[in-house]
């Protein structure tokens, strides 16, 4: 199990001001804030205003080998999510199980557990899979007003 806790700052000026988004490449920072020596390019398009200061976003990250075996239901002892962090991204490995109801896939069934441990204040912002390979971002509700554009895509090695 990996977690790590990610904030930035959008730095950018209004969207009027952008024609083009910068990408920029962020350090991910682990709970201890040390580096973890992993990037991820971002797009700031414009900060997010009054919302946990000018433009400062968090990110809570988790990883997950299930070995194909379901779950506990109660996840929060393993997602301690930080209150108010905005964005939550799950991957999972060997995530191939029989799904519990009222799920009629593994991905579903997963998913489901994870968003009853970070609560109904998350929304799924985009959820994809690659075998038995799965990877969710889930966004804080206040924050949804100021996403646009979501893109997903993978790439079998």
């Amino acid at each position: 199990i990996c977690e790590s806790l990610l904030e930035w700052w959008a730095l950018a000026e209004s969207a009027a001001d952008c024609p083009s988004p910068p990408l920029r490449w962020l350090k991910l920072l682990d709970d201890e804030m040390k580096p973890t020596g992993d990037e991820v390019l971002v797009e700031v398009t414009s900060p997010v205003p009054g919302h946990n200061g000018y433009g400062k976003l968090t990110l809570f990250t988790g990883t997950w080998n299930l070995g194909d075996k379901p779950p506990d239901e109660n996840l929060s002892a393993w997602l301690r999510v930080p209150p108010g962090c905005d964005l939550v991204v799950i991957g999972v490995q060997e995530c191939a199980y029989e799904p519990r109801p009222p799920a009629h896939s593994c991905a579903e069934d997963f998913w489901l557990c994870v968003q009853r441990a970070i609560g109904e204040r998350y929304f799924l912002l985009e959820e994809i899979s690659m075998g038995k390979i799965r990877l969710a971002v889930f966004m804080l509700a206040e924050v949804m007003l100021y996403v646009s554009g979501v893109e997903s895509d993978y790439a079998a090695t």
